[in-house]
């Protein structure tokens, strides 16, 4: 489905009043440069305030200005709850950011409007496609590359190592182990799986992995699949395994409580990691991490910088010269240094970081062998908010109905087709 400018504000739930609130950031913009040959790129992020990534992009940013020394990237701090809407009034006003970073959950209703510019003539000569990980495939609108990924990356499985070895189980390699493992840890208070178990983000991302990782998938082109065998099978997994979980609980409290000794395993992305530094005294040597068991590596986009088509030809270049300076070696090293996640850039995790971290090393081999865990679908890319809501509802159903499952994925199914039709 093709969304017109009105159609999609109404969607993105802002109305007639999307240029409402704008100018404060809008303002920023001005001209290319002023007398003196100086420019300023605007640069709105909502991770400008968020442990580890904001060093980083803190760092990349002093680096690239000093390279460029007549060059400002004003970098600006966005709450990630009004993060979306805010970009959307910008570009809807013609007050595009010069630098666009996007949850890669709304890259495709940025992308439908034409707002973001084809990088495939930029991206000659250069190494980073051939370097960078797959699920920078991600990227590809209409088939350009209109984005690059920052971060991708495929869950791991977090377990607590003396539950598992009190209880005499064994780490679970297979999906029926893992489901065997939660049903015999779940006891005394101890919940042996941890799910979001509550309309949530975390729902459709976790229901994503295993249908994904068990070889299924939400689309397949223009055809869409929750009705497929495969993907009936997988959520009828989730929906066993959430029996062994807290019951209405979003993700942050899930975490919470697996770092505090009340969840025994859990499956979650490489950030959740760093929560290791809240966890309970009697918890933290305990937690130990392993290879989901999945049948393949879902790889999973976080989000993504791209240039705006509404920039000048000066800024758009010098936007990308930036966006460029971020794919090397060094500084995707530091990447995964500062922000304890795989690096998109292949080898730029070296052994000797391993050797300090041995976390990164499993981050990184997970998600270097990862299979896309997107929609191929164009209609569910451009609907993804609904889409995604959609399927967080089925979850929540699976979760506390008695519904076959086949029941709830049909319905979910006729649903998704009227949202994208």
């Amino acid at each position: 489905m093709n969304l017109d400018r009105r159609q999609f504000l109404h969607r993105a739930g802002l109305g007639t009043l999307a240029v409402a609130g704008s100018g404060a950031l809008g303002a920023c913009g001005g001209g290319d440069t002023s007398s003196d040959g100086t420019m300023t790129l605007d640069f709105p992020t909502w991770q400008g305030d968020e442990a580890g990534v904001k060093t980083w992009w803190r760092q990349a940013i002093a680096s690239f200005q000093q390279t460029h020394p007549k060059v400002t990237i004003k970098l600006q701090q966005v709450p990630f709850a009004t993060y979306t809407d805010t970009l959307t009034s910008r570009f809807s006003a013609g007050k595009a950011p010069d630098i666009v970073h996007l949850p890669t959950t709304t890259f495709g209703s940025f992308a439908a409007q034409g707002w973001l510019a084809n990088l495939d003539d930029r991206l000659k000569g250069t190494d980073i496609l051939g370097n960078w990980t797959k699920v920078q495939k991600t990227m590809m609108w209409d088939g350009h590359n209109v984005g690059l990924l920052v971060l991708g990356y495929a869950p791991v499985l977090y377990y607590n190592e003396k539950l598992l070895k009190d209880a005499g189980v064994a780490v679970p390699t297979t999906f029926p182990e893992l489901i065997a493992a939660a049903a015999k840890l779940t006891s005394g208070g101890v919940y042996g799986y941890g799910a979001t178990t509550t309309s949530h983000p975390g729902t459709y991302s976790e229901a994503t992995w295993m249908v994904y990782g068990a070889g299924g998938g939400w689309s397949a082109g223009e055809k869409l699949r929750f009705t497929d065998p495969a993907v009936v099978k997988a959520m009828d997994d989730y929906r066993t395994l959430a029996r062994y979980s807290p019951k209405g609980v979003p993700s942050e409290q899930k975490r919470t409580l697996f770092f505090d000794g009340k969840i025994a395993m859990m499956i979650e992305g490489p950030f959740v990691y760093a929560g290791l530094d809240k966890a309970a005294a009697s918890v933290k040597s305990h937690v130990k991490l392993a290879k989901a068991p999945f049948v393949q590596q879902p790889g999973y986009p976080s989000n993504s910088i791209h240039v705006s088509t509404q920039a000048s030809k000066k800024k758009a270049d010098m936007a990308w010269e930036f966006i460029k300076s971020l794919t090397t070696p060094q500084t995707q090293a530091s990447y995964a240094q500062l922000y304890g996640v795989p690096s998109p850039r292949r080898g730029a995790v070296t052994q000797a970081m391993i050797d300090k971290r041995p976390e990164l090393g499993l981050f990184q081999s997970v998600t270097d062998s990862a299979v896309d865990a997107t929609p191929d679908n164009k209609d569910i890319v451009t609907n993804f908010s609904e889409v995604q809501k959609l399927i967080m509802d089925a979850c929540v159903r699976l979760q506390t109905s008695s519904t076959p499952t086949a029941t709830v994925m049909a319905d979910l199914q006729n649903k998704v087709n009227g949202a994208i039709k």
